[in-house]
């Protein structure tokens, strides 16, 4: 698949941390119609950018946009 594709999941990850302050891994394979190893790998990927007050929340299953310190 084309890197443009991974791009706007990508943009797709931090735009609904931003507007909903979480997201699970079903969200990204919805809206992409893509497996969950591909949703997984998104994620991962986004993660190694090292955002900021990003944590995943074990119980919920979710990553979660933390209010700043």
């Amino acid at each position: 698949m084309s890197g443009w594709f991974k791009d706007r999941r990508q943009e797709f990850i931090a735009a609904t941390l931003r507007q909903f302050g979480q997201i699970r891994r079903a969200d990204i394979m919805r809206e992409f119609d893509v497996t969950v190893a591909i949703a997984s790998a998104d994620i991962a990927a986004f993660l190694a950018n090292d955002p900021p007050y990003v944590r995943y929340d074990v119980s919920a299953k979710i990553y979660v946009l933390e209010a700043s310190a």
